[in-house]
């Protein structure tokens, strides 16, 4: 999903999913991810690679108003590189972010380490997740 949103349903249950693109390699806009949704009170999850976008997922929203419960981003390998919980080595667009949970306002994120890497092909004390959410 490339700034676009999805409606899914399952038994008595609907949410809304919104994608958003790269913010170091694509052209993230969020605005343009929610222009089709009719109903902006559906709970709402956005799929955001970089995290350092979602500050302004949050600010855009003020006006938009979606009920994002929940942002999802990756993209810091959990430091990639850290010693002795120092972080050494960060990929950019990651901004104050490193892993795990975080609130922004009133919007919960979550930060996977995920499993990759980037320029550097090793991790050093940031061990690989694959996050398993029940929604």
């Amino acid at each position: 999903m490339v700034n676009e949103n999805v409606i899914f349903t399952k038994q008595n249950r609907t949410i809304n999913i919104i994608g958003i693109d790269d913010f170091l390699q694509g052209t993230p806009d969020f605005t343009t991810a929610t222009k089709t949704i009719n109903d902006k009170t559906l709970e709402t999850i956005v799929l955001n690679h970089c995290p350092v976008y979602s500050e302004t997922i949050r600010d855009l929203n003020k006006s938009i108003k979606i009920s994002i419960k929940i942002i999802l981003s990756g993209h810091t390998h959990g430091g990639q590189i850290t010693f002795f919980g120092l972080e050494i080595y960060k990929p950019t667009g990651s901004g104050r972010y490193l892993r795990g949970w975080y609130n922004l306002e009133n919007i919960k994120i979550y930060v996977s380490k995920g499993i990759g890497t980037t320029i550097l092909p090793l991790r050093f004390f940031a061990r690989a997740e694959a996050s398993i959410f029940y929604i």
